[in-house]
């Protein structure tokens, strides 16, 4: 059974028998987390925070681990340091020494003002500090530059094994989008509200921990750049978000060597979309690509959702809703899981282009999934899972779709004219790739034209010679398959599966 929990550790989960019907789990101690343990079956026995033990007839199929960041008993309030929170003046410079004083002094927590608003162009934040914003308002000044990041973190330190705990949480992040000049054509693409990174120039060799970092209770809005960007070595975990008009994404990954785990956030209709972009285009310690990110009751209610991943990395999206397209996804040696999800793919994800294709799906599954090709445009065919396996010469050797209790709809047609599919496949005839389609309990509304179509790419690069279900070296249909759900590598992150 796939398990895609929330909240849980970075650490890996070691499991072992003890004797008769006694088990044991347990994840390397952090003084600074509180861990709770939850499983599926069983009697807990023993709790020590960093490791249990549990009575049970039979092992247990799944245990998680929840991280909960402890700080020290000690509280800084940014009145004291000359904020003032008046939406007038600039509360940068106070922030900043207070943020100083409290790492200084061993860290704690730096206690906001509720209902106010500190206008703030960068403050750099620190490990070991929970900032508490109280409902109160970030708010960047007008006409402020490509590179001004509210809160950004020190992208240069390392640490020998994670950090202590960095906890963000009960702010609104007010980008004041309308007065930071043009940045339509991605002229301000770096001013994140929150930019989180570290060791980005580097590490020694035992000098590999991630940056530990927890956002929660936050609203972003009305920003010219990302709400919240993760760089290169973080471990986040964002509970219980929101984003409306942010330019780039209200989430964006693009560093590697991450984890993240990301449950309740919403995209919000607006004058612009706000969508959730996994774009990994860094290296993260020993340039390491590959990251772990796991969604659950993601809300794409405006936006794109893009995922561009490298390496083996894991991407799960689990009970949400993505409403709006267009959805594109390249994974050429990731493994994808959508499940218990609704998915909605637009008819510019089409053989005559736009943005929305799949390319280079190594392993993407669709679990329990429902599958809707929306309207946008008009076009002589339209298709919902549009796969590519060439691009700028290269070609996938190996891909494989999978589809258990899956539905496809159509949204929005009112003519028959035109070819619609669920599943199309761009094939030059030329290509060494091989495509697998896995369907298991998969059904298909009556107003598509066929189940697979395939598509021929002339030398004048138009698509033509539209053909329904070919025999083909390239794509095979595998029906009635008995698909067994993935267990991406969840060890690593709190997760233990049979």
């Amino acid at each position: 059974m796939l398990q895609s929990a929330l909240h849980v550790s970075a650490q890996q989960i070691i499991t072992k028998k003890i004797k008769s019907n006694t088990y044991e789990y347990c994840v390397k101690p952090n003084s600074w987390i509180q861990y709770q343990w939850s499983f599926d079956r069983g009697t807990l026995i023993q709790n020590n925070n960093d490791k249990i033990r549990i009575s049970s007839t039979s092992k247990p199929s799944w245990v998680r681990v929840i991280e909960q960041p402890l700080f020290p008993n000690r509280i800084f309030h940014i009145a004291n340091y000359g904020a003032v929170g008046n939406g007038l003046t600039d509360d940068t410079k106070a922030i900043q020494k207070a943020t100083d004083a409290l790492a200084n002094a061993g860290g704690g927590t730096l206690m906001f003002e509720a209902g106010k608003t500190y206008m703030v162009t960068s403050v750099l934040i620190s490990e070991g500090i929970h900032y508490k914003g109280n409902n109160s308002t970030i708010k960047r000044p007008p006409n402020q530059g490509k590179w001004t990041r509210t809160f950004r973190t020190d992208y240069d330190k390392t640490f020998r094994s994670e950090s202590r705990p960095l906890k963000i949480s009960e702010f609104t992040f007010d980008g004041n989008r309308k007065q930071q000049g043009a940045y339509l054509n991605y002229e301000l693409q770096q001013a994140h509200q929150i930019f989180l990174a570290c060791g980005m120039k580097g590490a020694a060799p035992k000098d590999t921990g991630r940056l530990k970092v927890f956002i929660e209770d936050c609203h972003f809005i009305e920003n010219v750049a990302d709400g919240i960007s993760q760089g290169v070595n973080v471990d986040l975990t964002v509970r219980n978000c929101d984003a409306k008009n942010v330019f780039r994404g209200g989430y964006v990954c693009t560093g590697g060597n991450s984890i993240a785990r990301i449950e309740n956030f919403t995209t919000l209709p607006g004058d612009i979309v706000s969508g959730i972009d996994l774009e990994i285009d860094n290296g993260g310690y020993n340039s390491r690509a590959a990251s772990d990110i796991y969604f659950n009751n993601l809300k794409v209610l405006d936006g794109d959702l893009d995922i561009n991943v490298l390496g083996n990395s894991n991407v799960v999206i689990k009970n949400s809703q993505i409403l709006n397209p267009p959805i594109a996804i390249y994974a050429p040696h990731a493994t994808v899981v959508f499940n218990s999800t609704t998915l909605t793919f637009g008819t510019n994800n089409s053989a005559e282009g736009g943005a929305g294709a799949i390319t280079f799906p190594h392993k993407l599954f669709f679990l329990n999934t429902i599958i809707r090709l929306q309207k946008q445009s008009e076009s002589t065919l339209s298709a919902a899972i549009f796969i590519r396996n060439l691009v700028s010469g290269s070609v996938l050797p190996k891909m494989d779709l999978y589809f258990k209790n899956v539905t496809f709809q159509t949204v929005g047609f009112s003519n028959n004219t035109e070819k619609r599919f669920p599943i199309v496949y761009y094939d030059d005839y030329t290509t060494k790739g091989k495509l697998n389609i896995h369907l298991d309990n998969t059904t298909f509304s009556n107003d598509f034209s066929a189940t697979i179509g395939t598509i021929v790419y002339q030398k004048d690069k138009k698509f033509k010679d539209y053909q329904v279900d070919r025999k083909s070296n390239a794509i095979e249909t595998i029906r009635n398959a008995t698909i067994q759900p993935p267990a991406p590598n969840l060890k690593r992150i709190g997760v233990w599966t049979e």
